[in-house]
């Protein structure tokens, strides 16, 4: 186990998967979005979470420092990679698909920064 501190102070235990781990879960939000990532052969391989209830949409909309990644289903999480630094952090968030360009807090779960 690895103890990891986010900007604010707070405390949270995370496994060391691959290279590096950063995990959040405080929750904020109905949404409770949640994220981790690691690092490997030149990837960033981040993996979300959140609660699917919290919408009644049958999509979503992945965002990464505001940027639209991705759209899925409103399954409770997603996983991804891209080509990245070895180490960094990003702020992701997930809202109602087609919903809004840009975070909405009336349609998108709480910002989520994932260290990794």
């Amino acid at each position: 186990m690895k103890k990891i501190t986010n900007v604010k102070a707070f405390t949270v235990l995370a496994m060391v998967l691959v290279v590096s781990l950063g995990t959040f879960s405080l929750a904020s939000g109905s949404w409770n979005l949640t994220g981790s990532a690691g690092y490997f052969a030149g990837r960033v391989w981040p993996s979300l979470s959140w609660n699917a209830g919290a919408s009644s949409a049958s999509s979503v909309d992945v965002f990464r420092d505001g940027n639209k990644i991705a759209t899925t289903s409103n399954n409770g999480s997603w996983s991804g990679y891209y080509f990245g630094p070895s180490s960094g952090s990003a702020n992701y968030w997930v809202c109602d698909a087609g919903s809004t360009t840009w975070y909405n807090s009336a349609t998108c779960s709480n910002v989520r920064t994932v260290t990794w």
